[in-house]
């Protein structure tokens, strides 16, 4: 099965691509991949950036699997809280 090619901006390695270009790719990611019963969704982390795969079930909406876990983002949000307190402290 060949996917439908979606146009893809070029992002500089040691640049972090824009909360709206993440967008945009995760709704050309929607499109490409043709989804049945809404069963893997998409979307951002507002607090972090990062990029959140769900595999959901579609008749009960139970969320059976996130990338990465919600786990992993609140040890993020603990470190980036705590990076934020130390710098504080140096100043």
């Amino acid at each position: 099965m060949k996917l439908p090619q979606a146009p893809v901006q070029s992002v500089q390695p040691t640049q972090k691509p824009a909360p709206e270009q993440l967008q945009k790719a995760l709704e050309a990611l929607k499109q490409a991949v043709p989804i049945k019963s809404n069963a893997l969704t998409f979307s951002l982390d507002d607090s972090s950036g990062q990029t959140i795969a769900r595999v959901v079930d579609s008749e009960t909406g139970e969320v059976i699997r996130q990338i990465p876990s919600k786990e992993l983002l609140e040890i993020a949000r603990a470190i980036d809280k705590m990076q934020g307190m130390l710098l504080k402290q140096k100043a």
